[in-house]
């Protein structure tokens, strides 16, 4: 099991999101603790929840304190799907943060992966924008031979 005290460093969401990506593509069990430890209002919020949601329904995970505001998590993965997926965001929580989280996971799917995000912010504050995806990121990522697209 991979054990993961978020509140290191920053203590930020980011510590959370690679660390589902990471535990997910390694196939191992993942317990985080302290999450979002160092923010204003720490734990899960909207946008972080459905970053694991999303990367629990790629992998059909066992959750355990997957709630919002929830400062401890337990992501049990199993084999990368991919499939047709819905994610919703039910603030302006940021899109390009979910699909950064969720795009590594996406590579190792067994089947392509289509993700629709209902809801959600496209230019949030401390966060890559969606152009900034479609610009730079993509872009960089097609040189290396890895194919993905966002409409929005």
């Amino acid at each position: 099991m991979i054990d993961i005290d978020g509140g290191q460093k920053s203590g930020s969401g980011t510590i959370l999101r690679l660390a589902v990506a990471i535990a997910t593509i390694r196939g191992q069990a993942l317990h985080i603790t302290n999450i979002r430890q160092k923010r204003p209002n720490p734990g899960l919020k909207h946008q972080h929840l459905e970053s694991v949601l999303t990367a629990a329904k790629l992998c059909n995970a066992e959750l355990k304190g997957a709630v919002l505001g929830s400062e401890e998590l337990w992501f049990t993965p199993k084999e990368i799907q991919g499939g047709n997926l819905e994610a919703v965001i039910e603030t302006a929580g940021s899109i390009p943060m979910l699909f950064l989280s969720t795009l590594p996971i996406c590579l190792f799917a067994k089947t392509p992966v289509q993700l629709h995000v209902a809801k959600g912010g496209t230019d949030t504050r401390n966060a890559p924008t969606i152009n900034y995806l479609r610009n730079i990121l993509l872009p960089s990522l097609t040189k290396m031979g890895i194919s993905a697209q966002i409409s929005v």
